[in-house]
């Protein structure tokens, strides 16, 4: 999995590219770095854009990240994550994780559009 983060200055949006294949242990490890990370804010609204990912997460996989992410507040924030997907398989995987995280500090949403998706983090 390899992650590319850039923050568009003039809207304020996180723009995450995630490419390659998604596992559990690359999600859990890129959210201790970021937690680490003293420029980063939770709180930040952010288009997460999985057009070119992939995964084979199995849905216990899947729980496990959301509660981490539930029971770890401080480093996920309680900002917007707009997650742009492509195909239906990660179109499956991302709506399965939105619905297991959505008691959670951060509001998930999936769009195929990315206009549509900036749209909706700056609300």
């Amino acid at each position: 999995m390899q992650i590319h983060r850039t923050k568009d200055r003039v809207d304020g949006i996180i723009r995450t590219t995630i490419t390659g294949e998604i596992s559990l242990g690359d999600a859990l490890a890129d959210m201790a770095r970021r937690a680490d990370d003293p420029s980063y804010d939770p709180q930040m609204p952010t288009l997460v854009d999985l057009r070119e990912a992939h995964s084979n997460m199995t849905a216990d996989e899947v729980v496990s990240l959301t509660q981490t992410i539930k029971n770890n507040p401080q480093r996920a924030g309680g900002g917007r994550r707009a997650l742009l997907v492509n195909t239906a398989l990660m179109r499956g995987l991302a709506r399965m994780f939105a619905a297991f995280a959505e008691d959670g500090p951060v509001h998930y949403q999936l769009f195929d559009d990315e206009a549509k998706a900036r749209a909706w983090l700056k609300e």
